[in-house]
C-alpha cells in the first residue's frame, strides 16, 4: 500500500473495540456515535482527544501519547444515520488488523470479492473496502450500500471471474 504524500495519520490498534461490531457504527444515529465516542475517551482516559462535530459528520480525533494518531470520520444521512466511516492510517499493519476485525463479524455475512473488497450479505447491505488511493493514506471504509438485488448480483459475479 501506498504511505507517500499522507496527510492525515489515522487508526490505533487501541481504537478497534470503538466499534459496536464489524459495521462499525454504520447504520447508527448521530446521537449515538458521539456518545460512543465521548465514552471511549472516557474509558480509555485519553487526555488530548477532540470530537469536531458538524451537520453531517462526526470526526473523532485522538492525539494521545499512550496510542497511535488516530481520527474516525463519519458521515451522515438527512435523518443522522451514520452511512460511512472512514479510518484512515501509514500503519498498513494496523489497517489490514482493522480490516480483520471488521469482516471477522459473522452476522453480516461477508464475501471476499478480493483482498481490498468485502460485502455482506445482500440483506445487511454494507460494504468494507480498503481504498488506497495514489497521494493519500490508505483507509477502511465501511458503508451502508443501496443497491438492489440485481446491482449485488452484478456486482458478485464480476469478481467471481
Amino acid at each position: 500500500m501506498k504511505n507517500a504524500g499522507c496527510l492525515i495519520v489515522f487508526l490505533a490498534i487501541g481504537l478497534i473495540g470503538l466499534g459496536q461490531n464489524g459495521a462499525g457504527l454504520t447504520g447508527c444515529h448521530k446521537k449515538k456515535v458521539e456518545r460512543i465516542s465521548k465514552n471511549y475517551i472516557t474509558k480509555n482516559k485519553y487526555q488530548n482527544c477532540h470530537i469536531i462535530n458538524k451537520e453531517k459528520s462526526l470526526l473523532l480525533e485522538i492525539r494521545d501519547s499512550s496510542v497511535q494518531i488516530a481520527d474516525y470520520l463519519y458521515l451522515f444521512d438527512d435523518a443522522g444515520i451514520c452511512n460511512e466511516e472512514r479510518k484512515l492510517t501509514r500503519c498498513n499493519g494496523c489497517l489490514l488488523k482493522f480490516l480483520d476485525y471488521s469482516i471477522a463479524d459473522t452476522k453480516f455475512g461477508w464475501i471476499k470479492l478480493n483482498s481490498n473488497l468485502y460485502v455482506s450479505k445482500y440483506a445487511n447491505n454494507r460494504r468494507v473496502e480498503i481504498v488506497d488511493k495514489e497521494g493519500e493514506c490508505p483507509y477502511i471504509k465501511t458503508s451502508i450500500v443501496n443497491w438492489n438485488k440485481q446491482e449485488y448480483q452484478n456486482l458478485i459475479a464480476q469478481y467471481a471471474k
